[in-house]
C-alpha cells in the first residue's frame, strides 16, 4: 500500500492508526491544486477508539485530524450537513495495483454510502483534541 503520512500522529494520540477509528466528519473542504490541475478533500476528521462496549461513545474523548487527500476523483456525498456527520464505516483501500491514473486508494463509507472517492495521496495532520 502506498504510504499515507502523518499517521504517527494518530498513534500518539490514540495507540493505534486504523481509519475504520473515523467516528463523524465535523468540516469538508474540496480545494483547487492548482500544480496538478486536480482538486484536493480535506476533511475534519473525530477518531475514537472501538471498544466493545459500544462505539461511538460521544460523550468519549475524540481525537481531531485534519485528512488532506490528493488528486480527487470520483467524489459521491450523500447526507452531508446539518452539523457533524457521523460515519459508521470508514475505510481505505489500497488501488495502487490497479493500474489506474493518478488514483492510489479508494475511500468509502461502507455502513451508509455517505462519502467515496479515489485519490493519490492522503496525508494526517493533527488538530486540537474534540
Amino acid at each position: 500500500m502506498p504510504e499515507i503520512t502523518g499517521t504517527e500522529h494518530v498513534k500518539r494520540a490514540m495507540g493505534e492508526w486504523h481509519a475504520s477509528n473515523l467516528v463523524a466528519v465535523s468540516e469538508l473542504h474540496l480545494k483547487p491544486n492548482m500544480a496538478s490541475g486536480g482538486t484536493d478533500l480535506v476533511l475534519v476528521a473525530h477518531f475514537q477508539k472501538r471498544t466493545s462496549d459500544g462505539w461511538p461513545n460521544f460523550h468519549g474523548k475524540m481525537h481531531a485530524f485534519r485528512l488532506k487527500f490528493g488528486l480527487v476523483g470520483d467524489l459521491n456525498i450523500k447526507g452531508f450537513g446539518g452539523g457533524t456527520n457521523q460515519i459508521m464505516g470508514f475505510d481505505i483501500i489500497d488501488a495502487s495495483d490497479r493500474g489506474l491514473e493518478r488514483i492510489n486508494f479508494f475511500v468509502e463509507d461502507y455502513e451508509d454510502g455517505k462519502l467515496g472517492f479515489s485519490c493519490q495521496t492522503i496525508e494526517v495532520e493533527p488538530m486540537e483534541e474534540a
